[in-house]
């Protein structure tokens, strides 16, 4: 078994540029074969059958060939059969002919650490949720929601990225405003997992067009194809779906015609009409600059700058939404930093602000 797995492994790295081994790439990167996705559940399906103690998994877990094995498995099965009704263990195991009981939280931890480091690749860190959040990572995607949700992730994306434009974005900065845009995705997009895998679409995008040095938009596929002909492969979706492939070649193009904008208003509001399939929607968004001078704020409000707080608020309401940011004074400055989280509002609310 251990032998016909192992020749299974080798060739199946040997078609991913000629491999000998892991080279520490996402596991969505290696793009899986339906083929090689079957033989895979065969292969665990046989593993957990030559024990017959009804304490397999809890055996399996010691087995470095098993482990490996069932990590590439799981970020398959989220990439092809999640369906966002809720994300769990038993049904990926219940795929393999294995019972969810026969191993504690322990064991399946260290299963899934196992595999991680023989594909090295890093497990992420995200509240309780470290170990089944990082194997949907590895996943990518899920496939079934990309075709429920296409309107609303090139809306939320696309705002994103407006976000990213003016100013340097860190990895947090673009996961926190994924997330706060969450009411514009699908109730099953609104988990962590898929929240962490769209800011990767757009840190993705962001870093290609920097290594590229992409600046002409009319030019954006081809100059990539040229420079980094693989660039594809770095994003969580799969590459042969249509609008996957129209989604990306959207987000680069918008990427390189975004520009950071120094607005003649301290705190403009904006309109756009957005449309979600047989309806359009109304959005407002109040663009606030990530550090104000206190005296600009001070004038914005009509008040002496001695009488702002070290620690403030700032709220939009409109209609039946409030939208809230804090900011805070800098040690030594006289300015303040803004926190990062979009001020947005929709429907009535955005028509009144």
């Amino acid at each position: 078994m251990n032998n016909e797995y192992s020749n299974w492994l080798g060739k199946f790295l040997f078609k991913r540029g000629r491999l000998l081994e892991p080279d520490g790439r996402e596991l969505y990167r290696y793009r899986t074969t339906e083929k090689e996705y079957k033989e895979l559940i065969g292969f665990l399906r046989d593993f957990i059958a030559a024990i017959v103690d009804t304490d397999n998994l809890a055996h399996l877990a010691e087995s470095q060939h098993f482990c490996q094995l069932f990590v590439l498995y799981s970020a398959e099965w989220w990439r092809r059969r999640y369906d966002g009704t809720g994300f769990s263990w038993d049904p990926i195991i219940h795929n393999i002919n294995g019972n969810p009981a026969s191993w504690n939280q322990q064991q399946r931890s260290r299963c899934i650490e196992t595999g991680f480091r023989l594909w090295k690749v890093q497990l992420r860190q995200h509240g309780g949720l470290r170990y089944i959040i990082s194997v949907a990572l590895q996943g990518g995607l899920p496939v079934k929601l990309l075709a429920e949700g296409r309107g609303a992730i090139g809306h939320v994306l696309n705002r994103v990225l407006s976000l990213a434009s003016d100013s340097i974005a860190t990895q947090q900065d673009i996961e926190v405003w994924v997330e706060s845009l969450h009411n514009r995705l699908p109730i099953s997009y609104r988990q962590p997992a898929i929240y962490l895998l769209l800011a990767d679409i757009v840190i993705t995008v962001l870093r290609l067009k920097e290594e590229a040095n992409l600046v002409d938009s009319s030019m954006a596929i081809h100059q990539l194809n040229e420079r980094i002909p693989d660039w594809r492969d770095r994003f969580p979706l799969p590459i042969e779906d249509e609008y996957a492939q129209s989604l990306i070649a959207q987000l680069l193009c918008e990427a390189v015609t975004l520009k950071a904008s120094s607005p003649s208003l301290l705190f403009p509001l904006k309109r756009q009409m957005e449309n979600h399939g047989n309806d359009w929607r109304l959005y407002s968004f109040l663009e606030c600059p990530e550090i104000i001078e206190t005296q600009k704020i001070a004038i914005f409000f009509n008040i002496s700058s001695e009488d702002i707080p070290q620690r403030a608020e700032l709220t939009l309401r409109a209609a039946e939404q409030r939208k809230s940011v804090r900011m805070r004074r800098l040690a030594g400055q006289e300015k303040y930093r803004l926190e990062r989280i979009p001020m947005e509002l929709q429907g009535n609310s955005a028509a009144a602000a």
